[in-house]
């Protein structure tokens, strides 16, 4: 068989190959490229997105690792704190009895807690001859933010020793798309009506220093079509169309994904002197636990339901600056060490040398007023 004599042959079959696969790919007879999933139950499916740090957006995938968080913008060991965090799944909870709460629950929320049930409230319309049903269900969520450092000391690029985030925000992407286990079955539809924080916990060296948002009960949490709050084109060809008994669904409520965030108006580490001669580091804490209620369409037959987690929260760790006999721990370590002990010895000399020039300058005058008092009453 000769090769065809147009040479236009070779250009166009590799183009409509090209278009075919890219066709193939994106119809999903291909199968697309995936990192993960959050969990196999259906619902919303919380991940962090990323971080909007002094006005730049740090993109999930560098930073980000589904439902865990390791923030750092700078050199590993120095400079800013890094910034660090865990989720739950968004989940339902089980009916809880007076006393199975967990301890860290104070008793002013017992009888809220105590009326929390895995039963939904449903909502039913009917538009012509064909009646719709949608179920509305509370679920819980918990987020766990940690400002972490890599080296301690008072030098002024230690990451333990005073690096506050300020004005930072932390993304997180709600994934919300049709989900079904069968081929053929029917999906079901998910939408995040509404996010309020019920309980906000912190921890750090100076709790009054420490500024996040939210943080009052029952306040409503903003929802975003796009991450970092970009605004989109509310025309219809830029949403997915579902679909329930024939109807398409609301596009501004039922999506394949919704974003929303936590702020962090003053968060990170804080570095003190306590005697004798020690250097501490701690960094700040927070941990939110929410309300999350949905919507949902069609059957939801696999719901994560579980119990509240009892005490769930990152520990905000406290290091005493020092250097273990038997441990060699670099030189970087062992300046800092010096540099730290140095000065909190520095500060104490300084004290003393104070007092002790108050006390000559001083001592003369008052015992000459007290010869002086006594000769006049002599």
């Amino acid at each position: 068989m000769k090769p065809p004599k147009n040479p236009m042959v070779y250009v166009v079959i590799p183009i409509l190959l090209g278009v075919a696969f890219i066709g193939a790919w994106k119809s999903g007879l291909l199968g697309q490229d995936v990192v993960g999933y959050t969990t196999g139950y259906d619902g919303v499916k919380p991940a962090f997105e990323g971080v909007m740090y002094e006005g730049v957006a740090y993109e999930g995938g560098t930073w980000t690792r589904g439902t865990f968080l390791d923030f750092d913008p700078d050199d590993p060991r120095f400079d800013m704190c890094n910034l660090e965090g865990e989720m739950t799944s968004i989940f339902l909870p089980k009916d809880i009895g007076f006393g199975d709460l967990p301890s860290y629950i104070p008793p002013s929320r017992y009888s809220a807690l105590d009326l929390m049930s895995t039963e939904p409230k449903v909502y039913e319309w009917q538009i012509d001859k064909t009646l719709y049903k949608m179920e509305e269900y509370d679920l819980k969520w918990f987020i766990s933010l940690e400002a972490g450092y890599d080296s301690e000391g008072v030098a002024t690029n230690a990451e333990g020793n005073g690096k506050r985030y300020h004005n930072t925000e932390v993304w997180i992407r709600l994934e919300t798309n049709p989900n079904w286990i069968f081929e053929g079955a029917d999906r079901n539809y998910f939408a995040v009506a509404k996010i309020m924080p019920d309980w906000v916990e912190i921890g750090g060296h100076d709790l009054e220093k420490i500024d996040v948002t939210p943080e009052s009960q029952g306040s409503a949490v903003s929802l975003f079509y796009q991450p970092y709050g970009e605004a989109i084109s509310l025309e219809e060809e830029d949403f997915t169309g579902f679909y329930s008994e024939g109807q398409k669904l609301n596009p501004a409520l039922f999506r394949n994904q919704v974003y929303t965030l936590v702020k962090l108006h003053d968060f990170g580490t804080m570095g003190w002197f306590e005697l004798p001669l020690n250097y501490k580091n701690q960094g700040d804490v927070v941990t939110w636990e929410f309300t999350v209620k949905i919507f949902v369409v069609g059957e939801w037959e696999l719901q994560d339901v579980q119990e509240i987690p009892a005490d769930y929260h990152r520990t905000s760790k406290v290091t005493t600056q020092g250097v273990k006999v038997g441990e060699w721990t670099g030189l970087g370590d062992v300046f800092d060490t010096l540099q730290g002990k140095l000065l909190a010895l520095g500060v104490i000399l300084t004290t003393i040398g104070v007092f002790l020039f108050l006390f000559w300058i001083l001592a003369p005058v008052m015992v000459s007023s007290y010869m002086y008092g006594g000769g006049r009453n002599g």
